[in-house]
């Protein structure tokens, strides 16, 4: 397992199952040993309507990891606990992809999880094994697009992690999943939201660093000039 390319989903679904992910396509080693991607939600939670992007690092299974997630927000079955979602990743071990194919891929994934699992707001089953999942049509084509990670420590947990509150659409999230990669030595874990209210909640609570990239608050990039 050189390189690998994984295709995760996972959600919240409440008693008796709380949060769960699975590996849809990748290796059942790694499955067992990667950290969940579940949300600290005393730090940072989902409100309706809302996304949060995530890029993190991780050296898992004596491979370097890094993973690209995104979360939308979907309530549980027979529960009205706030926080809930629905999520999608593509974990890459040791060589990743150029960041336009990843967030197209993992977008594609995640719209057809969403249309598929979520019926009025709700996650219609209650354990991510359950799911039913589409892999991307061009997701194979993946590993012709690989690339090495250069200038980054895997082994280094630094337990911190930033929230970036800015404008997430494709073009955008490219740049910044592109310069991330440098952060990540600062950080484990970036998100990235356009959503107030989840900006809001995560500056009450102050556990996760909070910055704005919006307008002429340009803080990512002085966080990269910082660097």
């Amino acid at each position: 397992m050189a390189n690998s390319i994984n295709l995760i989903a996972f959600g919240t679904f409440g008693n008796p199952n709380g949060f769960k992910q699975t590996f849809f396509v990748g290796s059942k080693e790694l499955a067992k040993s990667v950290k969940t991607f579940d949300l600290n939600t005393n730090a940072i939670k989902l409100f309706a309507n809302s996304k949060v992007y995530a890029i993190r690092k991780e050296y898992a299974n004596g491979f370097n990891s890094i993973a690209y997630s995104v979360y939308s927000y979907a309530r549980e079955q027979n529960s009205d606990r706030s926080g809930t979602f629905i999520g999608s990743s593509i974990l890459y071990t040791n060589k990743i992809a150029k960041e336009h194919i990843t967030i197209a891929q993992l977008n594609e994934f995640h719209n057809q999880l969403v249309n598929k699992n979520v019926s009025n707001d709700t996650i219609s089953v209650n354990h991510s094994d359950k799911f039913s999942v589409v892999k991307p049509k061009d997701f194979d084509k993946i590993e012709f697009h690989l690339r090495e990670i250069e200038n980054l420590n895997f082994r280094q947990n630094t337990d911190n992690h930033l929230v970036v509150f800015c404008n997430i659409n494709d073009n955008n999230l490219n740049q910044f999943f592109e310069k991330s990669i440098d952060l990540l030595n600062v950080y484990d874990t970036i998100y990235f939201t356009d959503n107030q209210e989840v900006a809001e909640f995560v500056h009450q609570k102050g556990i996760f660093k909070l910055i704005q990239n919006v307008g002429e608050k340009r803080d990512f990039d002085r966080e990269i000039n910082n660097l």
